[in-house]
């Protein structure tokens, strides 16, 4: 092997290492595998085969789509998605059509991504490419799903469930779980329980996998999503315990957050709203550390709809706002009719406050006038009697009476009294006593 042949090896094994282990952690931790991927992407030499390219392209575009960088994502995944045609490898192409739609999908694209996805499926068909199938099919189901087209969702379901071969179980697995919610949106709680019981089927033959902890904590979401929509809080609350449990441990963080909804969603349904916030807003704080802005739009609007439950129509309000800041793609008939409820309400909460204020500040006006006036009256009161003694009061020389403003003649403790309102009680000075004694 020449010195060429052999660096060649090299980079490719060690961009095979690098791309294999983003990949593995892509789901549970999306940025460790966009640092991974950007690596890998420096790890490619310039005259690099359009396969590598292609495939670290798209890895690195999955990484930043899950981080919530939709745009930055497209980007990476249509130069992949070029660099896979180019290689002539159809089953590479595909695949980073999926991803494209998968994107697509994210930013709300809708028409464009049952394009890109249909026309994947029409090459997964013409190259035969069974394996395909079913993820091509899963995700136009979510592309119903965002736009709330549940019998289209359905029926997609069914069509990769249909596809999906015997040795992809783990596949199957969650396109039955995903089912299963549908059903419960469409509230055939029978269908779902059905379907849940054939998930359970399936997770018989995952339980020796390396991922049989994470399925089985999945088994336990979804059978908590099901006794919700029963209004069986109590055993649904244990099943939400479980989950949050088994994905902790397994260090599903996007699992993590799901869970924690769900057990908040439990809780409020139950009347227990002071328990139901805080795991809606640890929720809400997990999906933003993940970039999940559509878990972070769900779990707003919970927060929203809480809050106009209870009453706090400024808090619903400030977060519909927000909602509607990170798209408005979430809002149903139903959700927009609460949102402009909660707008009335609030304006009307607003107006009642600045009335109460209002109100507020005229009483105190009015306590404050009257202090002043019965103010003013003590001081005019008071000035009143200054006035009174003081002048110039004509006094007999003789007998030492004074003479009142209408001519009477009266002694000085005569005119203080009635002029003044002073009283003088009666005693003796010490002179006159010495003398009244002597007198004796």
């Amino acid at each position: 092997m020449s010195e060429l042949q052999s660096q060649a090896a090299d980079w490719r094994s060690s961009l095979e290492a690098t791309l294999s282990e983003a990949e593995a952690v892509l789901e549970k931790n999306p940025a460790q595998a966009e640092d991974l991927a950007r690596y890998a992407l420096n790890l490619l030499p310039a005259e690099a085969d359009p396969l590598s390219s292609a495939r670290t392209g798209c890895v690195l575009g999955r990484a930043v789509l899950a981080c919530g960088r939709v745009r930055e994502a497209l980007s990476y995944l249509r130069g992949a998605m070029e660099h896979a045609r180019r290689s002539g490898e159809p089953k590479h192409l595909v695949h980073c059509m999926l991803q494209l739609g998968r994107a697509c999908n994210r930013i709300s694209w809708f028409d464009e991504a049952e394009r890109v996805l249909r026309d994947a499926l029409t090459l997964a068909m013409t190259e035969d490419l069974l394996d395909q199938h079913a993820e091509l099919w899963g995700e136009l189901a979510t592309t119903a799903e965002y736009q709330d087209d549940l019998d289209a969702v359905l029926h997609c379901l069914n069509q990769a469930l249909g596809t999906c071969l015997e040795q992809r179980d783990h596949v199957c697995y969650t396109l039955m779980l995903r089912r299963v919610s549908v059903r419960i949106k469409q509230s055939a709680l029978d269908l779902a329980r059905a379907d849940l019981e054939r998930a359970a089927t399936i997770l018989e033959r995952l339980r020796d996998t390396n991922d049989a902890p994470s399925h089985l904590a999945r088994y336990e979401l979804h059978r908590g999503q099901l006794l919700l929509a029963a209004r069986q809080f109590d055993e649904g609350r244990r099943h939400a315990r479980q989950a949050i449990q088994s994905f902790q441990e397994a260090g599903d963080e996007v699992a993590v957050c799901d869970s924690l909804i769900l057990l908040g969603k439990l809780e409020a349904e139950a009347g227990h709203a002071p328990l139901a916030l805080p795991h809606l807003r640890k929720a809400l704080e997990l999906a933003a550390r993940l970039g999940s802005r559509e878990r972070e739009r769900s779990i707003r609007l919970s927060l929203a709809d809480l809050m106009h439950d209870l009453g706090h129509y400024q808090d619903a309000y400030d977060l519909y706002e927000q909602v509607l800041e990170l798209g408005t793609g979430i809002f149903s008939e139903e959700k927009q009719r609460l949102r402009d409820e909660v707008e009335a309400r609030f304006e009307i909460e607003v107006h009642q406050l600045k009335h109460a204020e209002l109100t507020q500040l005229r009483h105190e006006l009015e306590q404050s006038n009257r202090a002043l006036d019965e103010r003013r009256t003590k001081l005019s009161a008071a000035l009143e009697e200054v006035q009174l003694l003081s002048g110039l009061v004509p006094i007999c020389s003789s007998c030492r009476k004074v003479r009142d403003d209408k001519g009477y003649w009266l002694r000085v403790d005569q005119h203080l009294a009635t002029s003044a309102d002073v009283n003088f009680p009666t005693c003796l000075c010490p002179d006159c006593a010495q003398r009244e004694e002597g007198d004796r």
